[in-house]
């Protein structure tokens, strides 16, 4: 009997083992159903689940008697690898970690779901087993499983991302937007998802909380062209746009405020001007947040990058501004604002490891190629303040000068600038249009000098401003009270409030208190006195026939409203009659933009005139050049006041009321002739003919009125070197 058992059928103990394995199967498919069940609480499950029960939501009869594994049944493994992509959000990865478990168990040689269970144990952070699960996942794919170490550093970004998002306190038209995210499943685009949510925190000022993990930002999307802006969003720009060329940043920005997108994505042009206004309100992180999301767009790559290296540079992000300027000049286009960082860099402002007790010089710093004015200001000033200081210097070391530390006025003076600033002996800022409201606005000061109010009241030395000016266009105004009060501030802080014209004196004490206005002082610019600062200017070079002419273009719509064409006009004119008169009539660049006034001469006139260069020449052949010039007429401010303060006559293309100030202060108001003039042409031919006339006279009349500049820049400088000679003080050090 035992015989024809075991020869016609199992044995006891076989058909115990089969027993035994059949419900241990019928029990792992019932856990797995268990599983399934919880992870569908409050939401439909998908159509393929319904395999895996009969009528009534009762499991099969073949996965209870366990005949049959649940992933064998038709369809079940993949309706539960669906419902698992489902799963794989934030607060259900214990439930998607356990349905991992069942679909590997079931296909350990299906790569998508070792990719799957990756991600649901990176859902519990459990990351030694999201490594071992990707490098599964590579393994079977064929690649490296190496690059495990790689995604699981990715998912951990993408953790963080989640947990700063969770952790925020957003506007309510945020908050949909928000649950969204912390709602959408980890498989399903999380790069694209939260750089999506990023702009849109972005465009709604809520930045606040994702700071930590801003860096980890993958550009995995992109804004919408311009030319698929809504309506509103378009409106609210150009508002925008008028707003910031009247300076008001902060309204502007509210403009883009007002209508923030939170409903899809926002466009290149959106981008950009918001970064644009909050870097000048000072909101550097928002800008340079709203900056990657527009270079994310191929065609605002180079323009946004330009913007960002800018903005580094101002808050003392080296490497990140040597790595934008980079980009944005790397595919061959002209950014000039990159080209100014890269070389911002270059001359390294404050050099490393600076020495102690020495000057401290807040200054519009520029390199050689930019604004010829610029580049000269600050040599002007440092060769005034230390001649006075070698006169007051002691007798054993008379030809002993001050050491200058220099600071760029655009950059952030923040904390370590205090610092450095203190173990100098003072700190002079200027000279220059240092009270203005743009070129490069700022929202702790209102005026160039990037100085927030904690860094002003912390500075521990003597603070004297140079032969600083009032420079605003007429019909620009400072906005608000951001200014005014930090003026206050500035006037209460400093021993000498130097300005280097009347006009800008009489603006300056209207906003100030009675009691400081007695720090208000004349100091002129320091080039309106070069003859008598520098001693190696080449002998000048009389009748030499020779007329410089500067334009300026920076700014136009305020310098010539819209009668440029007519202005043209003028300048033909005038051109003509001096070329008559023998004249040897050239352009005199201060800037590559200043060459368009030969440009167009040339185009629409075809008339050529030499173009002299000034802002790529060395500074001394620059000097010499407008030395030897028998006539200067200038625009910009200093194409006046430099030929000026080397003893060559002048005439001045009226376009800002600092040249009226300037003229008057010199008591020759008659060498101006106001852009707007419609005999511009004539009356500059009047004039130069006298001048061509009488150089000789000229000249001694330029020297005479020299003197009297001569004597407050002097003045202003003695009392700089009357502080910062003799022993240090301790409380400098």
């Amino acid at each position: 009997m035992r015989r024809s058992l075991r020869k016609g059928g199992a044995s006891p103990a076989r058909l115990l083992a089969g027993a035994r394995r059949r419900a241990g199967r019928a029990r792992r498919n019932l856990r797995a159903l268990r599983v399934l069940r919880r992870s569908l609480e409050g939401a439909a499950p998908p159509e393929g689940l319904r395999k895996l029960y009969g009528r009534g939501g009762r499991p099969r009869g073949d996965l209870v008697t366990g005949r049959r594994s649940w992933h064998a049944c038709p369809g079940a493994a993949d309706a539960a690898a669906d419902l698992l992509r489902e799963a794989l959000v934030p607060g259900r990865g214990s439930a998607a970690a356990a349905i991992a478990v069942e679909l590997v168990r079931a296909r350990p040689r299906d790569a998508e779901l070792h990719r799957l269970a990756a991600l649901a144990a990176g859902l519990v952070e459990d990351w030694d087993l999201a490594e071992d699960r990707w490098a599964r996942a590579l393994e079977l794919e064929g690649s490296s499983p190496e690059r495990a170490a790689g995604l699981v550093a990715d998912e951990r970004r993408r953790s963080e991302q989640r947990r700063a998002v969770a952790g925020q306190r957003v506007p309510s038209r945020l908050e949909a937007r928000r649950r969204e995210l912390l709602g959408r499943s980890v498989w399903e685009d999380p790069d694209g998802a939260f750089w999506r949510y990023v702009a849109q925190a972005v465009a709604c000022d809520a930045l606040e909380g994702l700071e930590p993990v801003l860096d980890g930002l993958v550009p995995a999307d992109r804004p919408l062209p311009n030319g698929k802006a809504p309506r509103e969003i378009t409106d609210a720009i150009a508002a925008a746009d008028a707003l910031e060329a009247e300076a008001d940043y902060p309204g502007a920005l509210r403009e883009l405020d007002r209508i923030a997108p939170t409903e899809g994505k926002p466009t290149v042009r959106y981008l950009i001007t918001l970064a644009r206004l909050a870097s000048a309100v000072s909101d550097y992180r928002r800008a340079r947040v709203a900056l990657r999301l527009a270079g994310a767009a191929d065609e605002a790559t180079s323009l946004a990058a330009a913007h960002d290296a800018r903005i580094a540079w101002v808050v003392h992000d080296t490497a990140g501004a040597r790595r934008s300027a980079e980009l944005a000049l790397s595919g061959g286009q002209d950014r000039p604002q990159a080209r100014a960082v890269l070389d911002l860099l270059e001359r390294q402002l404050p050099p490393p490891d600076p020495p102690a007790g020495g000057i401290a010089h807040v200054a519009f710093f520029a390199g050689r190629g930019f604004n010829f004015g610029d580049i000269l200001l600050p040599l002007a000033v440092q060769d005034a303040i230390g001649e006075a200081v070698r006169k007051a210097g002691p007798a054993e070391r008379p030809a002993g000068g001050p050491t200058w530390l220099p600071f760029h006025v655009h950059q952030l003076f923040d904390e370590d600038y205090v610092r450095l600033a203190n173990t100098q002996r003072a700190v002079v800022v200027g000279g220059g249009g240092l009270f203005l409201p743009d070129t490069s606005p700022n929202g702790h000061s209102g005026w160039q000098w990037n100085v927030p109010r904690t860094s002003l009241e912390a500075l521990r030395v003597p603070l004297f401003l140079f032969a600083v000016g009032y420079n605003l266009f007429p019909g620009q105004s400072f906005r608000g009270n951001l200014f005014r009060e930090n003026l206050v501030a500035l006037a209460e802080k400093a021993e000498l409030l130097g300005l280097r014209n009347h006009g800008s004196i009489d603006r300056v004490r209207e906003m100030l208190p009675d009691e400081l206005t007695g720090k208000v002082r004349f100091v002129p610019c320091a080039t309106t006195v070069l003859e008598r600062l520098r001693d190696d200017l080449p002998p000048a070079e009389t009748g030499t026939g020779r007329i410089l002419l500067n334009a300026a273009f920076d700014r136009s719509a305020r310098r010539f409203g819209h009668r440029y064409d007519d202005v043209l006009e003028q300048v033909h004119r005038f051109v003509l009659a001096a070329r008559d008169m023998g004249a040897d009539v050239r352009v005199s660049a201060h800037m590559s933009g200043d060459e368009r006034i030969a440009t167009d001469l040339r185009s629409t006139y075809d008339v050529d005139l030499p173009v002299e260069n000034l802002h790529t020449m060395d500074v001394g052949d620059a000097l010499a050049t407008y030395r030897n010039a028998s006539l200067v007429i200038g625009m910009r401010g200093h194409a006046t006041m430099i030929p000026f303060g080397l003893g060559t006559p002048v005439l001045s293309i009226v376009s800002h009321p600092k040249m009226r100030y300037f003229l008057d202060d010199v008591g020759r108001a008659e060498w101006g002739v106001d852009v707007g003039d419609s005999n511009l042409g004539d009356r500059l031919t009047d004039l130069a003919r006298d001048v061509l006339a009488r150089e000789e006279d000229y000249r001694r009349d330029v020297r005479e009125r020299q003197q009297g500049l001569f004597d407050h820049v002097a003045g202003a400088a003695e009392l700089v070197a009357a502080r910062t000679t003799g022993p240090p003080r301790e409380e400098h050090t």
